[in-house]
């Protein structure tokens, strides 16, 4: 008799011969009693999006459930991208002073992920152009809170002016626009595609 390990293996490689939906996969392990860690070891997929596809008790997936995977998700996003901007651009210093910096953590001059345009713009949250290893003195808020003059510079010199004043003025639309306009604008990734990215950006930094 198999055990429930293995058990939960063989489904897996099934349901994947089968091309089952990666959603579909998570309700139907966890119909096997396979505890939301063990999905997440076995699939590789991020725990945030197990969160949003695990089935209570009464086998019932609820509106907090994908809530608080959502935030879990974003926060592991976050995460991935943050790793795979540092290790990118740590060799080239920091975007706004050129400072020195270091891809080892707890270092004091360790990168950081900074945002051109503020990363509350869901659309430039995680845009690889947007976002440039910065020191903890320029992108931190007890700091320069970002150096914005300096990372204007930073950019135009990394992507030319066109392609900066593009992302600049993206953001000023952001900024200005009436609350309606806003909202359209500022629209966040699905669920599917924010597991898309962090399985991208895991995958590059691996």
């Amino acid at each position: 008799m198999p055990t429930p390990k293995l058990l939960a293996s063989e489904t897996y490689d099934r349901l994947l011969k089968e091309k089952v939906p990666r959603a579909e996969i998570v309700r139907r392990l966890a119909t096997l009693g396979v505890n939301r860690i063990s999905i997440a070891k076995l699939t590789k997929l991020p725990l945030g999006y197990i969160d949003c596809n695990y089935p209570n008790a009464r086998g019932k997936i609820t509106q907090e459930s994908v809530k608080a995977g959502t935030r879990k998700l974003i926060t592991e996003l976050d995460t991935a991208f943050s790793a795979f901007v540092r290790a990118r651009d740590f060799k080239d210093g920091c975007i706004s002073c050129s400072r020195v910096l270091s891809d080892r953590s707890n270092h004091s001059n360790q990168a950081q992920c900074g945002h051109f345009i503020k990363r509350e713009y869901w659309p430039l949250r995680w845009d690889e152009g947007n976002c440039n290893a910065q020191c903890a003195r320029c992108n931190g808020v007890h700091g320069l809170q970002g150096n914005y003059v300096g990372y204007y510079k930073g950019m135009v010199a990394k992507y030319g002016l066109e392609a900066t004043d593009s992302l600049y003025f993206e953001g000023k639309l952001w900024n200005f626009g009436t609350m309606e306009e806003n909202q359209k604008r500022n629209v966040r990734p699905g669920i599917e595609e924010m597991t898309d990215l962090i399985l991208k950006y895991r995958d590059l930094t691996r």
